[in-house]
């Protein structure tokens, strides 16, 4: 019969729960009825022992000080992935007059600076960074298209 003064199995009912051993590198989200039903309303304490040698099988020891098993019980709420929007690439029209647009070859890793006066004799009115990289060619391996640009601001 658990105490009433310790956490029981029953305190994790809405939560999801997990165990982590980090010997093993293994993280396990566990199901709450399989729990209840093995070790109905056991204490919170006494349960990564058990789940290590009944669910896990793992062959440390639980009791010790020297070689033991490290599961650890975590709960908590499902969490949900958090979806990244990419920034909207510059417009070149907007580039203000101390930018510079810095060419970087993929292939080579050649860096080059893009002067104004050449950028804007290329584009077209409303054209994007990211519309430029499909027109440059690198000047020392001559590789279309597979560059990385980014906007550097002259020194004062």
């Amino acid at each position: 019969m658990p105490s009433e003064s310790f956490p029981t199995l029953t305190s994790l009912k809405d939560d999801l729960i997990y165990v982590m051993c980090l010997d093993c590198e293994l993280l396990k989200r566990l199901d709450y009825d399989g729990l209840f039903g093995m070790y109905e309303d056991a204490e919170l304490f006494s349960l990564p022992g058990r789940i290590a040698k009944d669910i896990i099988q793992c062959g440390k020891n639980v009791k010790g000080y020297h070689d033991r098993c490290r599961l650890r019980i975590y709960q908590g709420h499902e969490t949900k992935k958090i979806k990244f929007e990419k920034q909207a690439s510059p417009r070149l029209e907007y580039l203000c007059s101390w930018e510079i647009v810095v060419g970087k070859c993929r292939y080579c890793g050649h860096v080059s600076n893009l002067e104004r006066w050449r950028v804007s004799k290329v584009t077209k009115p409303g054209m994007t960074l990211d519309d430029l990289k499909k027109l440059l060619r690198c000047k020392k391996c001559n590789r279309k298209g597979d560059v990385e640009l980014t906007l550097a601001k002259l020194p004062r």
